[in-house]
């Protein structure tokens, strides 16, 4: 069987059923170096509300740019 690596997810904080950062703190324990970029509409401050922690990792911001999307992934994977 032929795996793949996976460099890197883009998970949005609030999702249903599953947030974002629980499902980056699964994912890592089955690919400890798998890079995470997390994206959310909501306030950095104010996610804490929404999920048990503010992502443990680089957000960008919705609305974002292609450019935006792409300068973050490539800060994060250099």
């Amino acid at each position: 069987m032929c795996v793949e690596p996976i460099h890197m997810i883009v998970t949005d904080v609030m999702m249903p059923q599953l947030n974002g950062v629980d499902l980056a703190e699964k994912l890592k324990i089955l690919r400890p170096d798998i890079h995470v970029l997390f994206i959310s509409g909501y306030a950095a401050g104010h996610l804490s509300a929404f999920s048990k922690d503010d992502p443990p990792g680089p957000l960008l911001q919705k609305p974002f740019s292609p450019d935006a999307l792409t300068n973050k992934v490539y800060q994060i994977l250099n």
